[in-house]
C-alpha cells in the first residue's frame, strides 16, 4: 500500500505529538500499519477486500484518542468501516484507566485485534530497542509493563477462527519481546519470610500433604516448598541481591526473637488454605523495618503476577503495589502460613486439624527465590535473630 498521501494527512492531525518514548505519533502509527501489512502478507489469511481498510485503521488507530480528530472527519476522509475500526481501538478513558478498554477488546472482532496486536508489537519492539535510554522509567515499570502482562492475560489466549496463523505469529513475537524486556531488567521475584522451627514445619507439611490428596495444587516440604510466613514479596534486580543480604543481616542483628501465635485456619475464595496468625506489634514492626530498608532496592519493579491483578485490587492494595511492589503491607498485612491451594472450595477440609496450634517463637528469617502460588522454591540465605 502507498502510504504517502495518508501519512501527510495524519502528520497534520497529530501536529507535533509524540509517544512516551519520544517517537512522533505519526511515525508510530505508520510503523503499526507497516507491521500489520507485513503479517497480513506473510500469512495471507485476510481477504483482499478488507486489507486496505484494516491498514488505514492501523494508521489512524490513535486519531480519536490522542489527536481528538472528529469522527465525521475520519469517515469523510476515509470511510465508515475505517472509522468503526478506529472507534473499536479507542480507549475513551485514556492510558490511566484500561480496565474497561481491555474488556472491550476481549470481545472485539478479529480484524480489530490484529490491528491491536500490531500496535502492541510495535511498542514492545521499540521498548527493547531504546531500553538503555528510556526517558520515563517510572512509566515503563508502573504502566507499560503491567499493561503488557494484562494484554497477555486477557487477549493472547483468545480463539481466532478467521486468522489463526496471523494471530499466533503476532502473539509469539510479542511474547519474545516481553521476555527480552524481562531479561533486560535482570530481575527475580524474592520472598522474605519468617522461618518456623522444625516442629511447626513438620505439622504444616502433614496438613499440606493431606490437602494435596484432596486436590491441592502443591504440597509443602523441606526442599522446594518451604513452610513460611511471608513478610515481603516483590521483584528485585539481581544486581542488588548482595545488598539485600547485607540489610537482612543488619535487621536480624537488631531484632530480638519474639512469639507469634496462630489463630484459625481459613480458605480464601481463590482456593488458598492457610493458618492465620495474630498481627502483633512485633510482627508489624518487623515488616515495617524490612520494607523500609529493602523497598529502595526494588527500583520500582513489580512482579508479573501483581501486574496482571492490579485492575482487580482494592485501593489500599493498589497503592501498596505502586509504593512497595507488594500488596499486603500495613493494614493489608495478614500474617499466615499457607498449606496449599485447592482447585475449588471444600467444606470440612481441615476438620481433623481444627484445634491444631502452630504458635512458635520467631528466631529466624529467610530469603528465598519465589515459585508459583507464592511458594519458597529455593533458599538463598537464612538469618538468625
Amino acid at each position: 500500500m502507498d502510504y504517502r498521501e495518508h501519512v501527510e494527512l495524519i502528520k497534520r492531525w497529530f501536529v507535533d505529538r509524540t509517544d512516551k518514548s519520544g517517537v512522533p505519533s505519526w511515525e508510530h502509527s505508520l510503523n503499526v500499519a507497516r507491521t500489520l501489512e507485513e503479517y497480513i502478507n506473510r500469512h495471507d489469511e485476510v481477504p483482499e477486500v478488507l486489507r486496505e481498510d484494516m491498514l488505514l485503521g492501523a494508521l489512524g488507530h490513535d486519531l480519536i484518542e490522542d489527536a481528538k480528530v472528529p469522527e465525521k472527519t475520519i469517515s469523510t476522509r476515509w470511510n465508515s468501516n475505517v472509522l468503526s475500526l478506529i472507534k473499536a481501538l479507542t480507549n475513551k478513558k485514556g492510558d490511566n484507566d484500561t480496565q474497561e478498554y481491555r474488556h472491550k477488546l476481549k470481545g472485539a472482532a478479529e480484524e480489530v485485534l490484529l490491528i491491536k496486536f500490531a500496535d502492541i508489537l510495535a511498542n514492545a519492539d521499540n521498548s527493547v530497542k531504546i531500553f538503555d535510554s528510556l526517558k520515563d522509567e517510572k512509566w515503563f515499570k508502573n504502566s507499560w509493563m503491567p499493561l503488557l502482562y494484562q494484554y497477555k492475560e486477557n487477549l493472547f489466549n483468545r480463539d481466532f477462527n478467521k486468522y489463526p496463523n496471523t494471530s499466533k505469529a503476532f502473539v509469539i513475537e510479542i511474547m519474545n519481546n516481553i521476555n527480552k524486556l524481562k531479561e533486560l531488567q535482570r530481575s527475580k521475584s524474592l520472598n522474605i519470610v519468617i522461618c518456623p522451627p522444625r516442629s511447626v514445619c513438620k505439622k504444616a507439611i502433614t496438613i499440606s500433604n493431606k490437602l494435596t490428596r484432596q486436590g491441592g495444587l502443591f504440597a509443602l516440604n523441606e526442599n522446594i516448598c518451604h513452610p513460611h510466613i511471608s513478610i515481603y514479596m516483590s521483584e528485585f534486580p539481581l544486581k542488588n541481591l548482595r545488598k539485600i543480604r547485607k540489610l537482612l543481616e543488619q535487621i536480624s542483628s537488631e531484632v530480638k526473637p519474639f512469639e507469634i501465635r496462630s489463630s484459625i485456619h481459613s480458605q480464601k475464595m481463590d482456593g488458598y488454605v492457610y493458618m492465620n496468625y495474630h498481627k502483633t506489634r512485633d510482627i508489624r514492626e518487623l515488616q515495617k523495618k524490612v520494607i523500609n530498608l529493602l523497598n529502595p532496592l526494588r527500583e520500582g519493579l513489580i512482579r508479573e503476577k501483581d501486574m496482571v491483578k492490579m485492575p482487580d485490587l482494592n485501593n489500599a492494595q493498589h497503592e501498596n503495589i505502586m509504593r512497595y511492589g507488594y500488596r499486603n503491607v500495613g493494614s493489608q498485612f495478614d500474617p499466615h502460613l499457607t498449606f496449599t491451594k485447592l482447585e475449588k472450595s471444600t467444606r470440612g477440609y481441615l476438620s481433623e486439624f481444627k484445634d491444631i496450634d502452630l504458635s512458635f517463637n520467631i528466631t529466624e528469617i529467610g530469603l528465598f527465590y519465589q515459585g508459583d502460588h507464592g511458594t519458597c522454591r529455593k533458599l538463598i540465605a537464612k538469618f538468625k535473630l
